[in-house]
């Protein structure tokens, strides 16, 4: 069988969330907090499966809670992501629901979606003098990630405020 490997040299989030966990469990005498203990907090005050996350370092987009994605299947082809947590390695394509086909990874900490991937079918705007928040227009809602601590743009689907408002509707 013929195998396709795309590496992407690019850390993702997700990735120094995994390794910010890994990072301020080891205790040493003389620990210095900075970005990582952000990361950390945040990570234990959620559950990063249940979050879709926006970024703009990810050049793939990578989902791994099968209640948001349909048609996971096994493909020949391979994706191969360097993360600060280390290779992630993808055998496995989903269809999400308004972008198409992308990759499914179980082992994925959260729900990753490339802003390439999301810029290259809707609008994405923000106004940080408003909200810090990138607004997702589709064709009959404005979906939002907000800035969560730490600094990631996410979302919870199964969040009731997430579900979009229709455009020109005041926020």
């Amino acid at each position: 069988s013929v195998s396709q490997s795309k590496t992407s040299s690019a850390t993702t989030s997700a990735g120094s969330v995994a390794s910010s966990v890994t990072a301020a469990t080891e205790k040493k005498a003389d620990t210095h907090v900075g970005w990582a203990g952000v990361h950390c907090s945040f990570a234990q005050l959620t559950n990063l499966k249940d979050l879709i996350l926006l970024d703009s370092d990810s050049t793939d987009t990578v989902f791994c809670n099968p209640e948001y994605v349909t048609n996971i299947m096994t493909t020949y082809k391979t994706l191969k992501i360097m993360t600060n947590g280390g290779p992630m390695v993808s055998h496995q394509r989903c269809t999400v629901p308004h972008l198409g086909e992308h990759w499914y990874n179980e082992d994925s900490i959260t729900n990753i979606m490339a802003l390439c991937d999301v810029t290259d079918k809707f609008r994405v705007t923000m106004d940080s003098l408003k909200e810090k928040a990138l607004l997702v227009h589709m064709p009959h809602k404005v979906i939002r990630f907000t800035q969560m601590k730490g600094g990631l743009y996410a979302m919870n689907p199964q969040d009731p405020k997430n579900n979009g408002s229709t455009p020109g509707q005041s926020h």
